[in-house]
């Protein structure tokens, strides 16, 4: 491994474990930096921002949360299911991001994990959409669009859950978002 990498990983490695601990607002480069026996411009040589290492750790997560959702999304059987398995997903992923927020769990944490997972599951729905287009399943136009559209819709079913944890969202959503990607 190149020394550079060696060293942006180490940053990353170190970033994430203080925003778990403190959050955004209280993780300093001036920290990471005397963590790592490094200087703040070694770390701005890498990185340009702070947000920018916040973004890499969310990046790497959610490679990781990817490489597991698409194994689950080949085993369902057809273009339909997979997109239905995906909002099932969504929707439990937002069950237990509650659960766990009442827990112990650090808050913090939750949400790093939170931000990776969605952005895997948005890509992982983007791919099945784009793969169920080429192969004229779904009719879409504007594949980006569309998954905004989509990611829009499970917020808004994120928010319904976090008010009512016991309403039963998935069938309306399920419906209406085949509706938009259907021919």
């Amino acid at each position: 491994m190149a020394i550079e990498q060696k060293k942006i990983d180490q940053i990353i490695r170190s970033f994430q474990k203080s925003y778990e601990t403190v959050g955004y607002t209280g993780t300093s480069l001036n920290t990471i930096a005397r963590d790592l026996h490094i200087s703040k411009k070694t770390i701005y040589k890498l990185f340009d921002t702070k947000q920018a290492i916040l973004d890499e750790v969310i990046h790497q997560k959610a490679k990781r949360f990817g490489i597991s959702l698409e194994r689950k999304v080949k085993e369902q059987l057809t273009d339909r299911k997979k997109i239905e398995w995906l909002i099932s997903t969504a929707i439990e992923s937002t069950r237990k991001q509650l659960k766990k927020s009442k827990s112990k769990v650090k808050g913090y944490k939750i949400l790093l994990y939170h931000s990776a997972y969605n952005e895997a599951l948005f890509r992982t729905f983007q791919n099945c959409i784009e793969d169920g287009t080429r192969r004229n399943v779904f009719a879409v136009k504007d594949l980006d669009l569309t998954v905004q559209i989509i990611r829009s819709i499970v917020a808004c079913a994120d928010q319904l859950v976090a008010a009512k944890p016991d309403i039963n969202v998935e069938p309306e959503i399920k419906r209406t978002i085949m509706k938009l990607l259907m021919p």
